[in-house]
């Protein structure tokens, strides 16, 4: 047997030739198969026995330029039909391979179901076979790919990947496939489910493994078969869930080799050639493989946008680019969005995409930060102050608190003039309307005598003007008031008018500063008599004092002069 291909002696040309496919000589993945019937003792029966390997050279299949021998590697010993089914002596075999999960296996070649499949456009409906997908994204097809490698094997270069669904007449004990290194070593090779997230095909249940000899091994693939049951014109059977994708996923130029599915627990029976499985594929499985195995060759820059708690503000940008290229997301960064302002940028927004690049711009929240201006009755006297601040910021409007307003007094504040913006403030300034308090000294004519009092009295505040009513102004006397209250609440301008009289003589001059000084004004309005009539009722009253006054004296004196 030849490396790489299978060859087969032609006697005509008395040379080794590659083997055709319809050559039933041609070996099995270049397995020299040697049948226990051939031997001269016929089938063996269940025992032990020594089995001899020699090596001949044959200078026919010698490649080598100077015909000095070649290398001859030993890989393994498989046993096929390993015990007789007519006697007892099998059910210890049997026993073992159910204990295993290996017993009656069934095989389906994946290089045939490959072609099968063909370069079909009608992806929407399942088509029997394996899809085939070359992640370089150069354009390789099936026709491409069918003459490459041996008939029996399917190679996966570095990105390349198959992609089915399985379908079965029973629930499988467990399910394999065969591979094996074709050029290269340690190659990876993962396997995975492909499940579509978010209208993106993502890794499900996968696992990479490490093939590291040039032998056929078979691997297990059970945990990425999720079985389904369907019930299809009465009978029973089972399909896989998910899409299956197998995927060279080597750093390098390796090249794994492909050769067979195969599913165990199968029924028992005597018919070697049907097979109760199929796999077959369809747009999903195609595009899950391409999307997976495109991963390679391209890297995955993601731009996320999130408030300061982690949140996510708004969907992920995810841009790809082939591996190893520069990347440039600058204007992504510099997203708006309504109601945020933009903090901090974590991650590179520009470089080198030799991995997958996360870029995480944080936002902080808008608040409106309001200082309003009102009277007493809460109406607006001055354009209220907004502006924004963002959720975590300081913020201090002590000067804007401060504002004065033509007339107006500052009453009271409300609300926090200082703090930590976490929610939208209002700050509420108070004030009360200024009214003109004013008291005014005059004659009965209305002349000014004096300077007019004048002070401010702001809305709602109380008042006494009492100790500027009492006034002394040299010629004259107090007659009245008239005008608002001495006192009271400020609810608009507020004017008292204290009318004097002038003075008749010295003595009366005399009496009226005293009254003047002596007396008690009551709070409320005054209403005066007319001119004059003060003075003309104090003469009668003060004459009539005298006489009577006189009238006790002499009644006295004559008394004493009688005793």
């Amino acid at each position: 047997v030849d490396t790489y291909y299978g060859y087969v002696y032609d006697d005509e040309l008395h040379q080794w030739v590659p083997a055709s496919d319809s050559e039933e000589s041609k070996p099995l993945y270049q397995v020299p198969i040697i049948r226990s019937g051939d031997n001269s003792k016929g089938l063996l029966e269940y025992g032990k026995y020594k089995v001899t390997i020699t090596l001949t050279y044959s200078e026919s299949i010698d490649q080598t330029p100077d015909k000095g021998g070649y290398d001859f590697y030993f890989d393994g010993v498989r046993i096929y039909g390993s015990a007789n089914k007519t006697n007892n002596d099998y059910n210890v075999i049997d026993d073992a391979y159910n204990l295993d999960k290996e017993n009656n296996p069934e095989y389906l070649e994946i290089r045939k179901m490959l072609l099968s499949r063909q370069d079909n456009d009608n992806l929407d409906l399942p088509q029997p076979g394996v899809g085939f997908i070359d992640g370089k994204d150069e354009g390789a097809t099936l026709n491409d790919y069918e003459d490459y490698g041996p008939k029996n094997e399917t190679y996966l270069k570095k990105g390349q990947a198959i992609s089915f669904y399985l379908e079965s007449k029973y629930l499988p004990d467990s399910v394999q496939f065969g591979a094996k290194i074709a050029q290269g070593n340690n190659i990876d090779l993962k396997i995975s489910c492909a499940n579509k997230e978010n209208d993106e095909w993502k890794y499900y249940k996968g696992k990479t493994l490490t093939i590291n000899s040039a032998t056929e091994l078979y691997r297990d693939l059970s945990d990425q078969c999720i079985w389904d049951k369907y019930e299809v014109d009465g009978e029973i059977k089972y399909r896989t869930r998910y899409p299956i994708v197998i995927t060279n996923t080597s750093e390098i130029e390796n090249i794994i080799s492909l050769t067979n599915v195969k599913l165990t627990g199968g029924p028992d029976t005597d018919d070697t050639v049907a097979v109760n499985f199929f796999a077959y594929t369809d747009f999903n499985a195609v595009e899950a493989a391409y999307s997976l195995a495109r991963s390679q060759f391209e890297k995955k820059i993601t731009v996320k946008y999130v408030d300061q708690n982690g949140q996510m503000l708004a969907d992920d940008v995810i841009t790809k680019v082939d591996v190893n290229n520069e990347y440039d997301v600058t204007d992504l960064v510099n997203k708006e969005i309504a109601g945020y302002t933009r903090l901090e940028v974590k991650g590179d927004t520009t470089g080198i995409a030799d991995s997958d690049k996360e870029i995480t711009v944080v936002y902080g929240k808008n608040y409106q930060l309001a200082v309003k201006y009102v009277d007493l009755q809460g109406n607006e006297i001055e354009e209220t102050y907004v502006n924004s601040g963002v959720e975590g910021n300081e913020y201090d409007v002590t000067d804007l608190v401060n504002k004065e307003i033509a007339g107006y007094t500052r009453l009271e504040v409300k609300g926090d003039t200082t703090g930590v913006i976490d929610s939208d403030k209002e700050i509420t300034v108070v004030y009360g309307k200024n009214y003109q308090l004013t008291v005014k000294y005059v004659d009965e004519n209305g002349n000014e005598l004096t300077d007019t009092y004048s002070s401010i009295g702001v809305e709602s505040s109380s008042y006494d003007l009492s100790e500027y009513v009492s006034k002394t102004i040299n010629g004259y006397v107090f007659k009245t008031l008239s005008g608002d209250a001495i006192k009271g609440i400020v609810d608009q301008d507020k004017l008292i008018m204290v009318i004097y009289t002038q003075e008749a003589n010295e003595n009366i001059i005399s009496n009226n500063n005293q009254n003047s000084n002596n007396q008690t004004v009551n709070d409320k309005v005054v209403n005066s008599t007319k001119t004059g009539d003060n003075l003309n009722l104090l003469l009668p009253i003060i004459g009539l004092c005298l006489s009577i006054f006189v009238y006790f004296v002499a009644k006295q004196s004559k008394k004493t002069e009688n005793e």
